[in-house]
């Protein structure tokens, strides 16, 4: 049975120009991801106190996360250009999505198993910092401490000519100022260059999505010249804001957001991935019959067009799916899961409305070429 159905993928076109458009489509964007998931696990990496088993589980999840992109993407885009270059579109698509799929049981597994892989472990990145953080704070007592035991005479001599001890905290950019009764962190404020903050402490959610301030200060840092009294110029820092408590959201997960479930994030995306990719079937075919009646006879279309229609699934779905990641609160989130099931209707509905945006670009180009060819009249 395993024979018959590998030669029939061997003798099938459409089927074996698919699996290479999607496999290439894969390992270009990849390798892309790849880039940018070192340059965000790097820091993780270079921080000495994190055990090897914690940074293995760190590489599996943005492996995870790269590998779900690129299948997520790669597929819909194989596809599409397999079907527009064997000029397949004349058949209906239920044909073409027969053929096909082998292919689609195949990608979908994957696509679910590192879907449910990316969200399993998206606790992990908070629950480190967090370590980082009170690690940074013990060390910070215990210098305190060891000052303290120093004899007077010691003690006061060293006062004036020792800057605070501090302690910095890794991957957070921020210092722990040990000089005082109690620890003070300090750290550049997100979302602006010209600020600092000060706390006495600081929680992160589990996936680094909300950061959490106790007893916060915001101070800006202006030029100041003392140009008059031959001091050259420095910077002085002014108070902005006194807060309590201060909640810090909208930060973008480490990986995936905690609050998601893992099976319902895998079969949203497996799900969107199996719209998006019919989508640009039936959209391919229906602006290939569109085309065979106004332009050309045989409807076949070009690489650009079959490329946007098997992207417009796939990007519009990953732009909900990650505003979902961004927004969805830690409690009170069925909101949030229940517009998950909206996602695979977006995915379905954008090939159709690049599609549609395409014919109406073509009958604007080919309106303006009758009449660049239409002979003026003579007076």
């Amino acid at each position: 049975m395993v024979s018959v159905v590998v030669k029939k993928m061997r003798i099938d076109r459409l089927a074996r120009l698919a699996h290479r458009a999607s496999s290439s489509v894969i390992v270009v964007v990849l390798l892309a991801v790849l880039v940018f998931a070192v340059r965000r696990l790097l820091p993780w990496m270079l921080v000495p106190s994190i055990p090897w088993q914690a940074r293995l589980t760190l590489i599996t999840l943005l492996l995870s996360v790269c590998v779900e992109n690129a299948v997520f993407l790669g597929w819909p885009v194989g596809w599409a250009l397999a079907a527009s270059s064997v000029r397949s579109l004349r058949e209906h698509p239920r044909r073409a999505m027969k053929r096909l799929a082998l292919h689609c049981v195949w990608y979908a597994l994957v696509l679910f198993a590192t879907s449910f892989a990316s969200a399993q472990d998206a606790a992990l990145p908070g629950r480190l910092v967090r370590e980082l953080l009170a690690s940074s704070k013990d060390e910070c007592a215990e210098r305190v401490s060891s000052t303290s035991l120093l004899s007077p005479t010691e003690h006061g001599a060293s006062a004036e000519s020792q800057p605070v001890p501090s302690v910095v905290v890794p991957l957070l950019g921020a210092t722990w100022l040990c000089g005082g009764a109690r620890p003070l962190l300090v750290g550049r404020a997100p979302f602006t260059k010209d600020a600092i903050y000060t706390a006495r402490d600081l929680t992160v959610s589990d996936d680094l999505r909300r950061v959490d301030l106790v007893d916060a200060r915001v101070l800006t840092m202006q030029s100041a010249s003392n140009r008059e009294e031959g001091l050259g110029s420095a910077s002085v820092a002014s108070l902005r804001g006194h807060f309590r408590n201060v909640s810090l959201r909208g930060f973008a997960p480490f990986a995936r957001a905690s609050a998601v479930p893992p099976v319902a994030r895998a079969v949203t995306v497996v799900s969107s991935g199996l719209a998006a990719s019919n989508a640009a079937l039936f959209a391919l075919g229906w602006l290939s019959r569109q085309r065979a009646r106004k332009v050309n006879p045989d409807g076949a279309l070009g690489f650009g067009k079959a490329l946007l229609i098997g992207l417009a699934g796939p990007l519009v779905a990953m732009v909900a799916l990650h505003a979902i990641d961004v927004r969805i609160p830690d409690d009170r989130r069925g909101v949030w899961l229940t517009a998950m099931a909206a996602v695979p209707f977006a995915a379905a509905a954008s090939p159709f409305a690049v599609a549609a945006l395409v014919a109406l670009v073509d009958a604007w180009a080919r309106t303006k070429l009758t009449k660049r060819r239409e002979p003026t009249a003579s007076p």
